[in-house]
């Protein structure tokens, strides 16, 4: 058997290996477990709290007891620990902790569901007849490319022992042949080992049923082969705009008659985008992880927008399937092609999730419209207010909104989104309209991939759009959370961002700075946070740079694209503007992100008039190509710097057209940056970060041009051309 990239793979089930202790596993001793070769399920169900209080009383509460507050008292086992085991029957409960009179969330469980009106944590008792397979051990070496997986099958409570000839292990979706396997009945221990994989991402996929039929659930292993350690905080991400990026095969492109090209299907997708891959557009900007538009097949035809307008899915935010691909962007195996071609190269992929609304011919709305929210009378708006009724409202009458407090909602819909997850190997998803549904979405999708992350080391990202103001920090932050979201598009940064570096006289550099500080007071630690200078939903930078749009916020932008679309320039001013703004985001923490066509200059006015397809090649202008390279030496930089990865963040000169920060992780990784967005060259005195003030002289490396500076005792002269950008790293 050939397997890309796996010159040697043996597989065994052997016997000896540790059994794990866990709260489902058979308590019968030692005299038991002799009579019996595997570890057996229990029956019953533990449930543990430690809060880091200590308590005089503790009980459970929930749909298995009725509600009552007193029934099921949990023990004290030492310090902050309180615990219990309950006989509970197969099936799914409701439940909360009561604590000296506090009723609590279950803190170890992020799965959360609605009972009686409330949101409660969600138990989910599996049948113990069933048999279990549980990764013991699963280890890694990113240098050798070598995997060791421990697995071990606990039987089911009727002890009927596993059946061999149900064994199935799948490696990236080719079944190993029977030939390569060995049952060991005296002990159950699954044993794998590859050899001399090549880099990338990996999935391993290992089922066994009983003697009785009963299947164990399958587990899905994904696992990375890289030598260094990856890291979401200080990646940089690309939304590749499927439809709108590259068009690689012409015989998918199927326009819908009658619609205007604006908002028309115009022939990008996913071969297109793995091209683009292959060739290296990605590596040159120093990009970690790409963003795609939801793969989900929408509606055919055209429906009503704005005013006059009508306009296609081609943005994928109407899925009408829930597990089929867009047949214009490609088959189901294109996308798991393009999203293998990113991986080989240490790539992330996400891919949009909706969960709010689905289009009006989706299944789940045809079969079971009590699945939703209202009639279609409360329209975000018009109808209805876009804030007051967020989480009711529907985008358009054909968009219905899901009701996320049926938990028919929250299985259905939960497993078409990990459906996706299983069968492309996705990295994690961008979840589009968060303010708009009920947080019980996030927290049973968190913890559905949370189950994937405790037996395997990946690490999904759920990064959120919460489209706010520049005064929505704090709307940004309450999504934030373990159970929630990893991160935010940086949404109160945008606007400073647009302001001072791409309009004319809306304001300095101590605005932008006031921005930046803002956000590190109010969002969580460890959040990861996405700054920005352009996305689908508001008018192209470059544009905003050449002056064609009539203020920040857009006004008038979405007529504007329709009826006088912004062209492209032959000045230097938008391009040293939109190069300005790559050069701050490209500095910042978090996980910066690149829209399509703005490393080019590609101007545009509203929605979907931003959303022109990618020019290529001789398509771009001399000037275009020029913020290209510029760009691309960003992000090499970038990707090459701890510094500007993962350092903190010191603000260390403010000026109304210079700022200079430093971005420090410590020993003599270190960054200084400085950015002058005046007409003229400008030579100034800059502090180092104060642990440098003790050191005699260091000397400093341009990174964008040629030359030293030297430092003595904590202070620099820097200089910074007009219209540009320095970084210095120490020599």
């Amino acid at each position: 058997m050939i397997l890309r990239g796996h010159p040697l793979l043996c597989l065994f089930l052997a016997g000896g290996l540790a059994l794990l202790s866990c709260s489902s596993a058979d308590e019968a001793g030692e005299e038991e477990h002799e009579e019996h070769p595997y570890p057996v399920r229990s029956c019953k169900t533990r449930l543990e709290l430690d809060d880091g209080r200590e308590h005089d009383r503790v009980t459970v509460t929930g749909t298995f007891n009725g509600w009552s507050e007193t029934a099921d008292r949990l023990e004290h086992e030492g310090g902050t620990s309180y615990a219990i085991e309950l006989p509970l029957e197969p099936g799914e409960y409701a439940y909360k902790f009561i604590a000296d009179g506090e009723w609590l969330f279950d803190p170890e469980n992020v799965l959360t569901v609605f009972h009686g009106g409330h949101e409660n944590s969600r138990l989910i008792v599996p049948d113990c007849r069933y048999p279990e397979l549980r990764v013991e051990r699963l280890d890694v070496d990113g240098t050798t490319g070598e995997l060791e997986v421990e697995i071990q099958y606990v039987d089911g409570s009727e002890k009927k022992g596993p059946d061999p000839a149900t064994l199935e292990v799948v490696l990236d979706r080719v079944e190993v042949d029977s030939d390569d396997v060995a049952f060991d009945l005296e002990a159950g221990g699954l044993g794998v080992t590859l050899d001399g994989l090549a880099a990338g991402k990996y999935a391993l996929e290992v089922s066994v049923a009983d003697a009785a039929g009963r299947e164990a659930e399958p587990l899905f292993l994904p696992f990375w082969v890289e030598e260094s350690a990856f890291s979401w905080d200080g990646a940089v991400m690309y939304f590749a705009f499927v439809d709108r990026l590259r068009n690689g095969d012409p015989g998918l492109h199927d326009p819908v008659p009658d619609a205007p090209e604006l908002s028309n299907y115009q022939g990008g997708d996913f071969i297109g985008l793995r091209h683009a891959i292959e060739e290296g557009w990605f590596d040159e900007l120093g990009v970690d992880a790409i963003w795609i538009t939801a793969p989900q097949e929408n509606p055919g035809g055209r429906w009503p927008g704005d005013g006059d307008t009508t306009h296609t899915g081609y943005h994928g935010y109407w899925p009408s399937s829930p597990r089929d691909t867009q047949p214009r962007f490609g088959s189901i195996e294109d996308l798991r092609d393009m999203v293998a071609a990113a991986h080989q190269r240490g790539i992330r992929v996400l891919a949009d999730v909706v969960l709010n609304h689905v289009h009006e011919s989706h299944p789940h709305y045809e079969q079971n419209p009590e699945w939703f929210i209202g009639d279609g009378d409360c329209v975000c708006g018009t109808t209805c207010d876009w804030e007051a009724n967020a989480v009711e409202c529907w985008f358009t009458p054909y968009l219905p909104v899901y009701d996320w407090r049926k938990v028919e909602v929250l299985d259905e819909v939960i497993n078409d989104v990990m459906w996706w997850v299983r069968e492309t190997n996705l990295d994690g998803f961008r979840v589009d309209a968060v303010k708009h549904f009920e947080r019980v979405a996030l927290r049973n999708l968190r913890g559905h991939l949370g189950a994937i992350e405790e037996d395997a080391p990946v690490e999904y990202l759920l990064m959120g759009e919460t489209f706010t103001s520049d005064a929505g920090h704090g709307d940004i932050a309450e999504y934030i959370a373990p159970d929630q979201l990893n991160g935010q598009f940086d949404f109160p940064l945008y606007w400073p961002t647009v302001r001072v570096l791409g309009r004319d006289g809306e304001g300095t550099f101590h605005d932008l700075d006031a921005a930046v500080r803002q956000g590190e007071s109010v969002y969580p630690k460890g959040a990861i946070m996405g700054p920005f200078i352009g996305n689908h939903d508001v008018p192209r930078f470059y544009s905003h740079a050449a002056g064609d749009i009539f203020d920040v916020w857009g006004s008038g932008a979405k007529e504007q694209g329709w009826n006088d679309p912004p062209g492209r320039h032959d000045w230097d001013r938008p391009y040293d503007r939109t190069y300005l703004g790559f050069a701050f985001i490209l500095t910042q923490p978090g996980m910066p992100l690149i829209y399509y066509g703005d490393e080019v200059g590609l101007p545009g006015a509203g929605d979907p008039d931003n959303r022109r397809f990618m020019p290529w090649g001789d398509e771009v202008s001399s000037r275009g190509k020029d913020l290209l390279e510029r760009v691309r030496t960003l992000g090499r930089l970038r990707a090459g710097s701890k510094a500007l990865r993962q350092g903190e963040r010191e603000t260390l000169h403010v000026e109304d057209d210079v700022y200079v920060y430093a971005r420090d992780a410590g020993e003599d990784r270190v960054a200084i940056v400085g950015l002058n967005r005046g007409d003229t060259h400008r030579s100034l005195d800059v502090s180092l970060p104060e642990r440098f003030a003790d050191v005699p002289r260091i000397s400093f490396e341009r990174r964008l041009g040629e030359g030293t500076v030297v430092a003595e005792a904590g202070h620099m002269r820097l200089s910074i051309p007009p219209r540009s950008c320095a970084v210095l790293t120490p020599r």
